[in-house]
C-alpha cells in the first residue's frame, strides 16, 4: 500500500516517538492522519496524529510512530487486524498461564518428593519438617540452586525457627538471672 502525507488512516499499534518498537500491544483501532514519512532502513515509518472522523487532528494527541504493515486503508481493515492480534495475545497468555499451572504444581509436590542428596537422602521436606529439621529445609531452601521444597514449607519452617530461638532466649533470660533456682 502506498500512503502519503496527509492521508487519514488507521491504526491499532500505538507508540509514541520516544517509545521503543514493540513497547506496546494492539489498541483499538484509531484514526490517524500522517504528517511525515521516514525512510529507514527500506521500510517507511510513519509519524503520524490521532485525529476525529472529519481528520482534525487532536489538539492532546502525541505523534505517533507506525510501520507501514500497520496502517489500514479502512476501519474494518483495522478492526479485523484487532481482532486477530488479540486471539493472538489471548493464545499467548493461555500458554502462559498453563506453564505458571505446571510449575506451581510441580513446586507443591516438591514437598512430598524424596531427596536425592545430603544425609537426609531419601526423606520428604515434610518429613523433614515433622522430624524438626527445620534448619534443614532453611539451609536447603537458601543454598541448594534446584528448587528442594516450596516456599511455603520453608516459610513454616524458618518461622518455627524464628519462634524456637525466642524460646530458648527467653529460657537462658530467666535461667541466667537465677529465676529457677
Amino acid at each position: 500500500m502506498n500512503f502519503a502525507e496527509n492521508d487519514l488512516v488507521w491504526t491499532i499499534n500505538h507508540r509514541l516517538e520516544d517509545e521503543s518498537y514493540g513497547a506496546q500491544g494492539p489498541t483499538r483501532p484509531k484514526k490517524v492522519k500522517i504528517n511525515k514519512i521516514t525512510k529507514i532502513r527500506n521500510s517507511n515509518y510513519y509519524t503520524t496524529y490521532v485525529c476525529d472522523e472529519n481528520g482534525n487532528i487532536d489538539q492532546y494527541s502525541d505523534q505517533i510512530r507506525c510501520k507501514e504493515d500497520e496502517l489500514y486503508k479502512t476501519k474494518e481493515e483495522a478492526t479485523a487486524a484487532y481482532k486477530e492480534a488479540i486471539e493472538v495475545e489471548i493464545e499467548r497468555l493461555e500458554a502462559d498461564i498453563l506453564d505458571w499451572k505446571k510449575t506451581l504444581t510441580k513446586l507443591q509436590n516438591l514437598d512430598n518428593q524424596p531427596l536425592t542428596f545430603g544425609k537426609y537422602k531419601g526423606y520428604t521436606p515434610n518429613q523433614l519438617l515433622e522430624e524438626e529439621r527445620l534448619s534443614y529445609i532453611t539451609w536447603m531452601y537458601e543454598n541448594v540452586k534446584t528448587p528442594t521444597c516450596s516456599s511455603q514449607l520453608y516459610e513454616e519452617a524458618k518461622q518455627e525457627l524464628e519462634e524456637c530461638a525466642l524460646i530458648e532466649k527467653i529460657r537462658y533470660d530467666y535461667d541466667s538471672e537465677g529465676l529457677n533456682s
